[in-house]
């Protein structure tokens, strides 16, 4: 593609790396919850599952509490983790050259 022919140096920086592995694995795992959460959310609350996540289409299902913040803020985290690898861009930009 044409304006993307950016790549670094030698290798990447091993903060970048991690950081992009970090991205990819938190879009991975929310994603996955979300597509599977009819196979194991709950329609009714009970003693485990009391944090209700409506799903456009097809109700109510409760999950666990940790489950639930995982997905009420996973996507917002995943914005602010694709924003720190643009910061990481720019904070080796001197690595950067162009192809």
């Amino acid at each position: 593609m044409p304006g993307f022919n950016w790549r670094f140096r030698d290798k990447a920086p091993l903060p970048f790396k991690l950081l992009v592995a970090i991205v990819i694995f938190n879009f991975a795992v929310d994603v996955s919850l979300i597509f599977s959460l009819p196979h194991w959310g709950k329609f009714l609350p009970d003693v485990r599952h009391t944090y209700p996540i409506a799903v456009r289409g097809r109700g109510l299902y409760f999950v666990g509490p940790w489950v639930g913040k995982f997905l009420s803020l996973g996507l917002w985290a995943n914005f602010v983790l694709i924003l720190a690898v643009v910061f990481m861009v720019w904070w080796y930009r001197e690595q950067l050259v162009r192809e």
